[in-house]
């Protein structure tokens, strides 16, 4: 029983209120839904097109920059490469030996040096030499030396070390008396025994007697040794500060290897740090930089992600819109009800043929309200939506245009780079090596041993090409461009077809809905005659509303300006309708008739309207009488409580 009443009913849903959402749906993508559609679509494109190829063109800056840093730091190291380069074969061929060489060092080099200047110091032979004499007189001096410069156990190592070398010069001293003495008796014996070889006999006694004389030679020396040797003040001897000086000696002699061995470390980091040094700050530019615009590429992609999501979730607003529309216009007669329809005519016509009164044609105040569906002519609403979005719509084009021209810019730029900066860099060169060193002593052997390896001859053949370097350029398909010049003439045809799809969708529901549309046109037209009924107030009504920023007055400062001061470029301005003055109800730009009392302009079907008179002063005389008697009443009402 209940099966042919829900058949009908889904039927109806599906012919009636299923194609008129869909068209109203369409409609809405006409309007103002639809151009920010556009817009959105617009955002997109401009953001997946013109700024995701910057983004893409900077990745390659970003590179460009890294790589010609790297390659400005390895031209840079050719430098360093020519200078140490050298250095860095010695260092590295002494790398492996550093442990031996430091003990040969050690064992022969520094010890066999500091045994030679202590053999100097201490002076060991002359002294074995001297105590090895068998003359009572020697050694009777000698044990006066030893008492004089005996160490004792509270001396200092400097003072050790110079009653040592004081001693060691006081045997020296002895030596050469003792050694004088000796050369004196071997030239004396000498002379004898040739005098006793020459001369035979008696005579020979007799005559070599004297040169037989020797002792005489020992008597000097043992005289002589006691002032010089002896008892000669020690600061004449040494300078100051002479055992100080012979342990500092000591110490760098013994630090000798450590001091090597530490000499070659520090070769060696000091060459590795110039290049850890240059590459992480190279590396740590590059990370930073890289970091910042990874971060930003990051932004760009989320606020893409993000408005491709709403952009997707916008159609179901749209078709809400469309069904909001519907129900208001079925649940609520006034709503979008200002359209004179085909059915409004009908019924104006029946009126006539009745003689009864009638609403058509409508009076010039009443066309501002209401919407004549076969005019395409725009109305003083419809014209101010427009006039502001379609300025909106040239700035959002500027900044669109700035966009695309900036990646263009960029793009061309790095062709041109790209274009002009291929080329080699190649130094070529040699280094040599040669050190030689002179000498026969101990250091000398010791520093030979060392820098035998030095010499050595490089060659520098080093190639830099900055093709790797080079941007890898990213153009922009013509298709974005051209979409994006689309979808704006897209939204500027939007703009005027906004004002189209209002009215379409009110004659959309009057095609499906045809009784409800009936009953709002009936609605429509009683309201317009009990607005006809009652125009004297609201025109009075509207006229007070304007005057309140009415900008066309004969007081207005730049108006009197004009006027006063240049009265032909006044009569020019009225000439073609450009003077500023406009009727105070429909602000038209007609024949003006202007009161003499408020200065306000009317045109004339408006001042036919009013009867012939200004209703705006009729207005304020009203209010002025409102005010007056209310003032009175509260006068009258104050001397009553008194």
């Amino acid at each position: 029983m209940n099966t042919k009443p829900r058949k009908r009913r889904i039927s109806y849903i599906l012919l009636h209120h299923v194609p008129c959402i869909a068209i109203l749906t369409i409609l809405e993508i006409g309007s103002s839904s639809g151009r920010r559609c556009a817009q959105g679509m617009v955002i997109i494109l401009v953001l997946a097109g013109p700024v995701r190829n910057i983004s893409k063109n900077g990745d390659s800056v970003v590179r460009v920059m890294t790589c010609f840093t790297e390659l400005a730091w390895n031209i840079t190291m050719i430098r360093k490469d020519i200078l140490l380069l050298p250095l860095d074969h010695i260092s590295s061929v002494l790398k492996g030996e550093i442990k031996n060489e430091k003990e040969r060092i050690e064992a022969k080099g520094v010890e066999k040096l500091w045994g030679l200047l202590e053999e100097e110091l201490v002076g060991r032979n002359e002294i074995n030499m001297l105590k090895r004499t068998k003359n009572e007189e020697m050694g009777s001096f000698l044990s006066t030396i030893d008492e004089k410069y005996n160490i004792l156990p509270n001396d200092t190592e400097e003072q050790k070390i110079e009653k040592r070398f004081t001693k060691t010069l006081s045997y020296g001293c002895q030596g050469i008396f003792y050694n004088a003495s000796r050369s004196c008796q071997v030239s004396f014996q000498d002379l004898y025994d040739n005098c006793y070889k020459t001369v035979t006999g008696v005579l020979s006694w007799a005559l070599c007697w004297p040169v037989k004389l020797e002792h005489v030679c020992s008597m000097i020396s043992i005289f002589e040794q006691n002032d010089e040797c002896i008892n000669v003040p020690k600061d004449k001897i040494i300078p100051r500060d002479f055992g100080e000086q012979v342990l500092t000696v000591k110490d760098g002699l013994l630090e000798i290897p450590s001091n090597f061995s530490s000499l070659i470390t520090n070769v060696f980091s000091v060459m590795n740090n110039l290049d850890e040094i240059g590459e992480n700050e190279i590396k740590a530019r590059k990370e930073f930089v890289r970091s910042k615009f990874d971060r930003w590429e990051k932004i760009v992609h989320k606020v893409l992600n993000v408005l491709q999501k709403i952009f997707g979730f916008y159609f179901v607003f749209i078709i809400y819109k469309a069904i909001k529309y519907r129900k208001k216009y079925l649940n609520r007669i006034s709503y979008d009800n200002q359209y004179i329809s085909v059915y409004f005519r009908k019924i104006d016509d029946r009126r006539i043929h009745q003689g009864r009164s009638h609403l058509l044609p409508l009076k010039n105040f009443e066309k501002m309200d209401y919407i004549i569906v076969t005019m395409f002519k725009l109305t003083s609403e419809e014209r101010i939506i427009i006039i502001p979005r379609i300025f909106a719509l040239g700035v959002i084009s500027s900044i669109l245009g700035t966009i695309f021209i900036l990646d263009g810019i960029i793009t061309k730029l790095l062709l041109i780079f790209r274009r002009d900066e291929d080329f080699l860099i190649r130094v070529q060169g040699s280094y040599v090596v040669d050190v030689r060193i002179e000498g026969k002593g101990t250091l000398a052997q010791i520093l030979r041993s060392i820098v035998h390896e030095i010499n050595v001859k490089y060659n520098v053949d080093l190639v830099h090409q900055t093709k790797p370097c080079l941007p890898t350029v990213h153009k922009l398909r013509f298709l974005y461009t051209a979409t994006a010049a689309g979808l704006l003439i897209l939204i500027l045809i939007l703009c005027f077809c906004e004002v189209l799809s209002r009215r379409l969708r009110h004659n959309v529901m009057d095609y499906f809905y045809k009784m409800r549309a009936k009953r709002r046109t009936l609605w429509l037209y009683n309201e317009c005659l009990r607005r006809r009924a009652t125009r004297i107030e609201i025109i009075k009504r509207k006229l007070i509303q304007n005057a309140s920023s009415f900008r066309n007055r004969d007081d207005y400062k730049i108006l009197k300006t004009i006027k006063t001061k240049f009265p032909w470029l006044w009569t020019f301005l009225e000439k073609f309708n450009l003077d500023f003055r406009q009727c105070l109800l429909c602000k038209s730009k007609e024949e003006f008739y202007r009161c003499p009392i408020c200065s306000f302009y009317f045109c004339s079907p408006c001042f036919e309207d009013m009867d012939g008179n200004c209703l705006y002063c009729e207005a304020r005389m009203e209010m002025l009488e409102l005010m007056n008697e209310k003032f009175d009443d509260e006068e009258t009402v104050a001397l009553v409580k008194i």
